[in-house]
């Protein structure tokens, strides 16, 4: 069975679906770390996506699991290098000013309220940073 988190950006809620099967290690780190309430912003170098930095996850010694350098509108990503956690809103990319061929880890997929939630990662460009909380959902 899958585990489903909830997220809730400036009070807005709409769930997601982890891929366990996919990315069994990462995800039951990210699990173990919940709940986590940080300030959501928009991604510098990768395109269409918000981003959060788990420090307490960050770890470059760590593998890629489930390894993608694009991310799919709606999805969830995990890169462990620097502990950044990524919804991506549209076109988005694992990059970085430092690193050639940057990977992430593909770790779920936003499923109740995508759109919405895809709305809000997107208004952070103009916007600025939002409030998320990212929690287990169904506890």
């Amino acid at each position: 069975m899958s585990r489903r988190i909830r997220i809730t950006i400036d009070g807005v809620v709409g769930e997601a679906t982890l891929d366990d099967a996919a990315a069994p290690t990462t995800v039951a780190r990210f699990w173990d770390s919940l709940p986590i309430r940080d300030r959501l912003r928009h991604l510098r170098w990768g395109g269409e996506g918000a981003y959060i930095l788990i420090r307490s996850l960050a770890d470059a010694s760590y593998p890629v699991e489930n390894p993608v350098t694009f991310y799919p509108s709606a999805s969830l990503a995990f890169r462990p290098q620097h502990g950044e956690f990524v919804i991506a809103y549209g076109q988005g990319q694992a990059r970085s000013h430092q690193v050639a061929g940057a990977y992430a880890t593909m770790i779920g997929t936003l499923s109740g309220n995508a759109e919405t939630l895809m709305d809000l990662a997107r208004a952070t460009r103009a916007e600025g940073g939002k409030e998320i909380l990212i929690e287990r959902a169904g506890e």
